[in-house]
């Protein structure tokens, strides 16, 4: 795999990043390897979709998933103030992440 810059980087942006779909198949026709996106945090999903087209084989999304969890567990917490079962508080943050990875996979 080769990682590659074009456009995107891990974490949060302050606006919307812009991912260089030209650049991406260029250097997949180039070098014929497997290709890893970066930061796929905050990108569009037809800018993904695009990408894999171009030749991504490989996106990061950890950042989207810990935020899913932590924003799952803080809605359980704030809608149940008395509960102290840790199972339930974190199964919450569990869905959530659940929910973001699919529709990252059925994007990709």
């Amino acid at each position: 795999m080769l990682s590659i810059a074009c456009g995107t980087s891990h974490g949060f942006y302050v606006k919307e990043p812009k991912i260089y779909i030209s650049l991406i198949k260029e250097i997949y026709n180039k070098t014929k390897k497997p290709l890893v996106l970066h930061g796929g945090i905050g990108v569009l999903l037809d800018q993904i979709t695009k990408a894999v087209q171009a030749g991504i084989r490989k996106a990061n999304f950890d950042s989207e998933l810990k935020k899913a969890i932590i924003c799952g567990i803080l809605e359980y917490m704030y809608k149940n103030p008395d509960s102290f079962d840790l199972r339930k508080i974190f199964q919450e943050g569990i869905n959530q992440a659940k929910e973001v990875a699919k529709t990252k996979i059925k994007t990709i």
